[in-house]
């Protein structure tokens, strides 16, 4: 066990050179109450990465998924620092995807300067048109009557249309 109780831990290796930890499970616990408590930074040049890779996993459930980003109090922001069309990619090659919002709750498309292009409320409520490169999206809510409705996401000569159905 490594371990300093009064002090920091640091670790330098040539840059040419990689570190690389293998065992059972690897569990990172950040015990400050601070932003940035846990980070990876990647600070060499333009053609760096960051990966994270799960090449075994194949489970699909909403809490065991091969790979999650879970924020059990808080939000979760994805920012891309690009201004081009394909600054977010979110990519299923093999099936299709969902996103969900609770009751009563919206979920809006907007520019860069916060001002809406479309949204749907948890009511069912569709406003606005955007323009997707995309064929077609499906994303569940509950109705105001709490009925569960299947939101089917379209784009038809760049216009979104939403369409609702029942689960």
């Amino acid at each position: 066990m490594l371990a300093a109780d009064a002090g920091g831990i640091g670790l330098a290796w040539d840059d040419a050179k990689d570190l690389w930890a293998e065992g059972g499970r690897a569990v990172i616990t950040a015990n400050e109450n601070a932003a940035d408590a846990i980070k990876l930074h990647a600070d060499a040049g333009g053609s760096q990465t960051i990966t994270l890779l799960n090449d075994e996993g194949t489970a699909v459930a909403e809490n065991a998924s091969a790979i999650q980003l879970r924020a059990a109090a808080g939000g979760i922001s994805l920012n891309a620092g690009v201004s081009n069309d394909e600054a977010l990619k979110i990519i299923t090659d093999q099936g299709g995807g969902l996103m969900r919002m609770a009751a009563g709750k919206k979920m809006a498309f907007q520019k860069a300067d916060e001002t809406e292009m479309a949204s749907i409320s948890g009511g069912g409520v569709v406003s606005g048109s955007a323009t997707m490169k995309a064929f077609g999206y499906a994303m569940e809510g509950t109705n105001s009557d709490n009925t569960q409705k299947l939101f089917t996401l379209a784009v038809v000569g760049g216009i979104l249309t939403v369409t609702e159905s029942a689960l």
